[in-house]
């Protein structure tokens, strides 16, 4: 997404965001954290991605938005505690995967 792209992407899904019941809420708060990430717009997309993995802890997307909302803290924000708790949090929340054993 180029910065305009993201700018479009923010404005267009803002009625979505002000919707609580709407059925695109868990997509438009992954694009709105996306795009902001992208933007460097690092205090909104900590906000959409801390929605969107308070609302929808069970989505199959929540282990890319804790990896990605980690890396906001580690590299942009540079509040290493966050990361760590992030990354902490990550690491309880997702199960290990199963290690398949060679015969």
């Amino acid at each position: 997404m180029a910065n305009g792209s993201c700018l479009d992407a923010l404005e267009d899904i803002k009625g979505t965001l002000s919707e609580p019941s709407s059925p695109l809420k868990a997509r438009a708060l992954y694009v709105a954290g996306t795009a902001s990430a992208k933007i460097h717009r690092d205090d909104d997309a900590i906000k959409y991605f801390t929605a969107f993995i308070d609302s929808f802890p069970i989505n199959s997307a929540v282990p890319e938005v804790m990896l990605a909302l980690g890396k906001i803290f580690s590299d942009e924000v540079h509040d290493c505690q966050k990361a760590i708790t992030v990354y902490n949090d990550f690491s309880k929340k997702i199960p290990a995967r199963k290690q398949h054993r060679r015969r």
